[in-house]
């Protein structure tokens, strides 16, 4: 890929198509759950971007489109369960709440991990993220540990 000093604007990498569907993921949950017009704005101008990188470069199939779904699922859990975690913390309550919500970000970013690998795999990317545990299958639903 070419590549430009463009002013620290914005710069062009090679990522796995599932970095891409990922980053779309989390900026279309914070399109919707944001509040600042100002952050929204940033949100959507980037989303539309890369949005529009996605619509260029990636072939959308049924399968990708179910993994893309169950990735943007985990992704608004992961986003949930951080809100509860830093409540949690603000109270400076770190009982079972806290913990049960942090073990569940663990089982959620294991699942995220594994929806990204089978993304990468099915399209055949040249990168892959690599992780220091095991994986679940990404058949697996994310656990979640705590009663929310």
């Amino acid at each position: 890929m070419k590549s430009e000093k463009v002013g620290g604007a914005s710069v062009q990498i090679d990522v796995a198509p599932a970095d891409l569907l990922d980053r779309l993921t989390v900026l279309e949950i914070k399109s919707e759950r944001l509040t600042n017009r100002e952050q929204l704005s940033n949100v959507r101008a980037e989303l539309a971007g890369l949005r529009a990188a996605c619509d260029r470069q990636i072939s959308v199939t049924a399968e990708l489109r179910r993994l893309s779904s169950e990735l943007r699922q985990v992704n608004e859990t992961l986003w949930d369960l951080e809100e509860v975690v830093r409540a949690c913390d603000a109270a400076s309550n770190f009982g079972e709440r806290f913990v049960d919500g942090a073990r569940s970000i663990i089982h959620a970013n294991n699942r995220r991990a594994a929806l990204k690998r089978a993304i990468n795999r099915l399209l055949g990317a040249r990168f892959q993220e690599e992780k220091s545990h095991p994986l679940p299958d990404p058949r697996t639903p994310a656990r979640r540990v705590g009663p929310w």
